[in-house]
């Protein structure tokens, strides 16, 4: 069996990742966690304190570095502290792994500049502190990697949603919560600017399919190529809670910049995405009522 070190095992993409690895028989997976995890072998970090002796491995095949600070707020964002864990985190984990052969990151397409249309030629420049935290990482996974002849793949993760946002302040989650309290959703914006939502469970078989490609293709970006505006994301939610709540606009002229990507890359080397926004958006209603 492969063995492979899994990092954020608790966050949300994490946990999504580490239930679709178990039961695949070809990898020995070891969660690196601030806390057990149930069902798995789990090292725990201690606020990435460690050393290389916590370890009781030779080699590991493979190292998914999804841990991280990932804001759940706007102004989480620009949040200094935990902008700088993601860098000082990352570094100590580099500097610490038994012999490795491949580390694959799950970035954020926050690294990008502003665009109607994101593509792994986009500019990279980020608009906050998280970004650049998960660009620098980046840069330093790739040199660390060159420097001790590891593989490395750096996957820019976009929208993601599913069962385990419920914590975020985010488009969906607060639409979802606000008709589940039978109040009108909110839409801060004319409601016309395109998102694509990605779900988590696409999502999570991307990076594991990145597992075994071979060739060195360069970034690849994690995403959906379904566009749907604001309002009709707001609507397909209010219409499979509540279909007699009304959608209130409130509109802010600096909110309406629309946001898509090009997921070709992604389809070409790792997986088409499966689950349609209108169905995946239902497991999420569900999750929030449990």
């Amino acid at each position: 069996m492969k063995p492979i070190l899994v990092t954020g095992g608790t966050g949300f993409i994490g946990s999504h990742l580490l239930k679709f690895l178990k039961p695949l028989s070809q990898y020995q997976i070891i969660a690196l966690s601030s806390k057990p995890i149930p069902g798995f072998k789990t090292i725990l970090h201690q606020n990435y304190t460690f050393d290389k002796s916590i370890f009781d491995i030779d080699e590991i095949d493979v190292v998914i570095h999804a841990g991280a600070f990932i804001p759940k707020t706007a102004n989480d964002a620009n949040d200094l502290i935990f902008s700088d864990s993601n860098i000082f985190n990352t570094q100590h984990l580099l500097y610490n792994l038994p012999p490795v052969k491949k580390i694959i990151f799950p970035s954020t397409v926050d690294v990008y500049k502003q665009e109607n249309l994101i593509t792994e030629q986009s500019i990279t420049e980020p608009v906050s502190l998280y970004g650049w935290s998960k660009l620098y990482c980046e840069q330093m996974i790739e040199r660390w990697g060159k420097a001790n002849k590891v593989s490395t793949q750096i996957l820019r993760i976009g929208h993601i949603y599913g069962s385990g946002e419920e914590k975020y302040q985010k488009l969906i989650p607060a639409t979802i919560r606000k008709c589940l309290a039978n109040e009108n959703p909110v839409i801060f914006s004319d409601g016309q600017e395109k998102r694509a939502f990605l779900h988590v469970s696409d999502c999570v078989k991307a990076i594991v399919k990145s597992i075994d490609l071979q060739e060195n293709v360069g970034v690849i970006n994690i995403v959906s190529e379904e566009s749907l505006s604001v309002y009709e994301i707001v609507s397909i939610i209010k219409d499979a809670i509540n279909k007699e709540l009304s959608i209130e606009i409130k509109y802010n002229a600096g909110n309406n910049r629309s946001l898509t990507f090009d997921a070709s890359k992604m389809k070409k080397y790792l997986h088409i995405p499966e689950v349609l926004f209108k169905n995946g958006i239902k497991e999420e209603i569900e999750q929030f009522t449990l």
